[in-house]
């Protein structure tokens, strides 16, 4: 991606940003973090709890300055305009944000007036339509359920109708046919040109966005299309069967291993770059059958977030 500064030719560029590095003590919550997204992009924030996606999110939402760095967000400068960003980005936070004594509808028509939408009670009756909720619109929030809840914050993130939109877990705890329509949702509104940043644990969902970028311990590591960013990590994989494979002498003895992931027949050696020979030798000298695997994301990252020779996955 081109992290170059913003210049004038760039100003319809929904997010174009350089270095930005935010610290909360000594602690480096992020650092040179760098994206550019075009309108109408997908890009997916990748990795552990505590990486900084959720730091990188607030400070393009305007929540949080950042401490170094620069860019432009939606046209305007990012650490001048905060409060412009505040009122015009759409962010559904990782925790649930809505106020639970009140119903989904005027929780939806509070947003809508703090926002300043010139038809507050229009834009409200439309997002209850499109997203099957006028059957709770005169419901507490606080006695829905998660399912539910979470579609209700998604609705109140597009109150503004948003041409930035910032998801952070949108689908923790959901079950898999509201989480796939929730990412319906998010497909139709990158179609409409509406850019989206959404932060995951589920490497099934990083696929479906257009870039990723894999945030372990406040740094970006990899970044690009799901395929460049498994390129990027030099993984190759080799699969066994599990039958007379014991995890402690996996983890003592065979060289050059980086991650094992297990399964209940087979599983599957990850290496970074070339296997060594001595590691061929080692399962040739137990007998045991070896294939060459392609490598996953999940393979990718979890070479990326190991720091110890070897982790299970």
């Amino acid at each position: 991606m081109n992290t170059s500064e913003p210049t004038d030719a760039d100003a319809g560029v929904p997010i174009i940003i350089s270095g930005l590095r935010k610290n909360f003590g000594v602690k480096v919550a992020l650092a040179d973090f760098s994206l550019r997204l075009d309108c109408g992009q997908i890009y997916g924030a990748v990795g552990a709890n505590g990486g900084g996606k959720t730091t990188a999110m607030r400070i393009l939402a305007g929540l949080l300055p950042a401490d170094a760095g620069r860019g432009r967000v939606l046209g305007v400068d990012l650490r001048a305009h905060p409060a412009w960003l505040r009122a015009r980005v759409g962010y559904m936070t990782q925790h649930h944000s809505l106020y639970r004594d009140l119903t989904v509808e005027e929780n939806l028509l509070a947003r809508a007036r703090v926002y300043g939408v010139a038809d507050p009670r229009r834009r409200v009756a439309r997002l209850l339509d499109e997203y099957g909720l006028e059957r709770f619109a005169r419901e507490r929030v606080g006695r829905l359920s998660g399912g539910w809840m979470r579609r209700a914050q998604f609705a109140a993130a597009l109150v503004p109708s948003p041409r930035l939109l910032l998801l952070d877990e949108p689908t923790a705890g959901l079950d898999l046919p509201t989480s796939q329509q929730l990412w319906a949702s998010v497909a139709e509104l990158a179609a409409a040109g509406v850019t989206v940043l959404v932060s995951t644990h589920d490497l099934g969902e990083a696929n479906r966005c257009d870039v990723i970028g894999v945030f372990v311990e406040g740094e970006i590591v990899a970044d690009g299309a799901v395929e460049d960013v498994i390129r990027h990590s030099a993984a190759v994989v080799v699969r066994v069967p599990t039958a007379d494979l014991d995890s402690a002498s996996v983890r003592a003895n065979l060289p050059g291993v980086a991650v094992v992931r297990w399964g209940a027949r087979q599983c599957d050696l990850i290496f970074c770059g070339e296997i060594p020979l001595a590691a061929l030798r080692w399962l040739q000298d137990r007998n045991l059958p070896s294939q060459p695997a392609d490598p996953t994301l999940e393979d990718a990252v979890s070479l990326f977030v190991s720091r110890r020779p070897l982790a299970a996955a």
